[in-house]
């Protein structure tokens, strides 16, 4: 057995007490291994794998394992999961692995958005402050009790907390990653309640459709992916930051107090409005010169930059057309009853 052979928590986990660790310094075994996994990718044709508990092996053998899989397929995916706060650590010197998750944001994920009033700067502030690299996004995972499960001790509603969770997983830098059931919305205190099988026929309806906006706006503004970084303006549960990309900027903004929020911002530039894509929400430049964003009470939005269009006559033509017929007719019909009760006393 190698160092890193070593026995598990089973007392956490009760289901590991049958579970035997290779020896991954072998190398009859490293070579039994990458044969295993060049097996599936041609036999599956698979895009890539997820290394569970990838701090608890060696370094020695995930670089020939990596390396090997790298070298037959370029295009494999290798995500690697770690049981420890501390585990990426050592997983970012291994360069065949591509992602990392990151319990250090998980968690301040998962406490932040599970109580209305808690500032989303404390999230931001959780991996900022640790070093930590972006890596995989989550808040589930198929050991720890479910999110959806534990906000709802909480008391609040399932559309409102998964929709603040999911907004800040898919516009801050890293990879959003939803386990099983959590678009269902799936409950369990921990497992093997929080692992179902999958129920293909359940779901919350709009639920489903705030993942496919959110899901969509990620992968039609690159900067959501790929953009910079930077925190504007926070008012107690309400944080706005922003993602830079070639040229384009999104601003984001979160509120997670139980009251409506507005912050003020500076140098987005004259003549032009930030309009959102979530609420339809618009923001237009001041005489100061400042953008004022305002939400609602647990909500949230994502803003383009774009010419102020002033007045959306569109719209409002349309809606000034009806308004004016409907006058129209109450105006006539009142003088018919009048001719008509004018008529009858003759």
């Amino acid at each position: 057995m190698d160092g890193y052979s070593k026995q598990f928590d089973t007392k956490k986990n009760p289901w590991l007490e049958n579970v035997v660790a290779l020896d991954t310094g072998n190398p009859e075994v490293i070579s039994y291994l990458q044969e295993v996994a060049d097996f599936w990718v041609e036999e599956a044709n698979i895009d890539g794998y997820s290394l569970y508990a990838a701090d608890e092996t060696s370094p020695q053998f995930l670089n020939a394992f990596t390396s090997h899989l790298k070298e037959k397929h370029p295009q494999f995916m290798i995500l690697a999961s770690t049981i420890t706060n501390q585990g990426d650590e050592k997983l970012r010197e291994i360069e065949g692995i591509d992602l990392v998750d990151n319990k250090v944001l998980q968690q301040a994920l998962f406490s932040s958005f599970a109580e209305e009033g808690k500032p989303v700067e404390e999230i931001i502030d959780s991996w900022e402050n640790n070093g930590k690299p972006y890596g995989l996004i989550a808040i589930d995972d198929p050991f720890s009790k479910r999110f959806t499960h534990e906000f709802s001790e909480h008391r609040r509603n399932i559309l409102t907390a998964w929709k603040l969770a999911l907004t800040y997983m898919y516009t801050t830098p890293g990879v959003p990653i939803i386990y099983q059931g959590s678009e269902i919305p799936m409950y369990g205190s921990g497992y093997p309640e929080s692992q179902h099988l999958v129920e293909l026929n359940s779901g919350d309806s709009d639920l489903k459709e705030f993942y496919t906006r959110i899901s969509s706006l990620r992968t039609s503004f690159p900067a959501l992916q790929y953009g910079d970084f930077e925190k504007v303006a926070q008012d107690k549960g309400m944080s706005v930051y922003k993602r830079t990309y070639e040229g384009e900027t999104i601003y984001i903004a979160i509120n997670n107090d139980p009251e409506s929020r507005a912050v003020s911002i500076k140098g987005i530039g004259n003549g032009l409005q930030l309009r959102g894509l979530l609420g339809d929400n618009l923001a237009r430049e001041d005489e100061q010169g400042e953008y004022k964003i305002g939400i609602p009470r647990e909500s949230s939005e994502v803003y383009i930059i774009e010419e102020n269009t002033g007045l959306n006559w569109v719209f409002i033509a349309p809606i000034l057309v009806v308004m004016l017929l409907f006058v129209t007719a109450i105006v006539y019909l009142g003088r018919k009853e009048k001719q008509r009760n004018h008529n009858s006393e003759k």
